[in-house]
């Protein structure tokens, strides 16, 4: 999964890796709309390759790295 992850960009891993926290404002600056971008698909990822037992552990989990690291630690 982080080799696929990397190979999507680097940007993508570093949302598993730093994480990513939602602002509770509208997102309009670029950078922060790219890093939502880079989370949202890291997220899709990582749940696409999730047997269901697992998917029901992580559905309600709102950043990569948190899925990322409840798999890990589980």
């Amino acid at each position: 999964m982080h080799t696929y992850l990397s190979a999507l960009g680097y940007d993508i891993w570093e949302a598993v890796e730093n994480g990513y926290t939602t602002p509770f404002t509208p997102i309009t600056d670029a950078a922060d709309k790219k890093a939502y971008g880079n989370n949202s698909k890291a997220k899709n990822v990582i749940m696409c390759g999730l047997v269901d037992s697992d998917l029901l552990r992580v559905m309600n989990c709102t950043s990569a790295k948190e899925i990322w690291d409840k798999l890990k630690y589980s």
